[in-house]
């Protein structure tokens, strides 16, 4: 039976990372879940379950130096990061643009989690205490895993306090060059802190200035969030404005269309009026009676037959005793 140590070194210290990613993936996506979503979300468990296993494992067992071993301790980083964004993708409908700029925002949080963690460590550690998350026991695992999450959860609400929306407009290259920059800087520190870090002192001024780095980094990206929106605002808000000036054009040249033809109106009405214009307009009005009463003709003698014969007939008479008048 497994005992506290070995479930704690040899399962939780390499699958803690990717559990936390897991919920972060829950928290920080907000969009349509996609069909079968339990299935997908524990699928993309085990994955990255299953992948930081696989990593931490051959480091911390096959790997011959220290060297090789913080490589695959950067390495996990990078494969943490793509799995979250593949799971999004599984597990969601969202685009490219707020996939990435989750996937930078996950590894951030993480990172700020890691770095207090590590950092309080240390300063227990210097002042010779032991950190109560630091045991190797199901309690101080307990411990750890709550640190993390209340640390999440606070990066969390103070995201979802002052961003409304990812950065759904912002330039996908443009959030792909700054995961490729982030993500490199994140694995040299890594690689860093695992083997550069011997010493007391040293390891509290890594995670100390790492913590820092991370927190500017989680500033800059709600930043950006906050910039996008404003941008998409002030578009939008241009888009309005200029669909209302085309809008009022329209009107102005309609009321201008509109009062010329009742200006017209007016002059052919006066026109109308005069005697010039009623002579002329009764003179209309009897042409075009006499033209109604021509159509008019209809003779009826009993047959109906006999009838339209001989109404067509004395109706092409009338119609060429016309024009030969005219």
């Amino acid at each position: 039976m497994i005992n506290d140590y070995q479930w704690i070194a040899v399962i939780d210290h390499r699958i803690s990372a990717a559990v936390v990613f897991f919920v972060l993936m829950l928290l920080l996506n907000t969009g349509e879940r996609r069909r079968l979503f339990p299935l997908r979300a524990a699928l993309s468990l085990t994955g990255m379950c299953l992948c930081s296993w696989l990593i931490r494992y051959t480091a911390d067992v096959l790997a011959r130096s220290i060297w090789i071993q913080a490589v695959g301790y950067s390495c996990q980083i990078l494969v943490l990061y793509l799995l979250f964004a593949g799971a999004s993708r599984f597990c969601y409908r969202t685009k490219s643009a707020p996939a990435t700029y989750n996937s930078i925002l996950a590894m951030t949080i993480f990172k700020i989690a890691w770095n207090t963690f590590k950092t309080g460590s240390s300063v227990l550690l210097m002042n010779h205490m032991a950190a109560p998350w630091g045991e190797y026991s199901i309690a101080g695992s307990l411990v750890s895993y709550v640190v993390y999450f209340s640390i999440c959860a606070a990066l969390w609400y103070l995201y979802r306090r002052l961003v409304q929306e990812p950065p759904y407009h912002a330039p996908v290259h443009t959030l792909r060059v700054l995961a490729t920059v982030f993500l490199t800087v994140q694995m040299v520190l890594e690689y860093c802190g695992h083997v550069f870090t011997a010493e007391r002192e040293a390891l509290f001024m890594y995670y100390f200035c790492a913590l820092l780095y991370t927190l500017l980094n989680y500033a800059a990206l709600l930043m950006i969030a906050a910039i996008d929106s404003f941008r998409h605002e002030n578009r939008s808000m241009h888009d309005f404005i200029s669909n209302k000036m085309r809008y009022y054009e329209m009107s102005h040249d309609g009321i201008v269309a509109l009062q010329t033809k009742c200006h017209d109106l007016k002059h052919q009405i006066a026109a109308i009026r005069s005697e010039a214009g009623k002579a002329k307009f009764d003179k209309y009005l009897n042409e075009l009676e006499d033209s109604i009463n021509e159509y008019s003709t209809v003779i009826e003698c009993g047959n109906p037959t006999v009838d339209i014969v001989l109404t067509e007939k004395t109706s092409s008479a009338i119609l060429t005793m016309s024009s030969s008048l005219t």
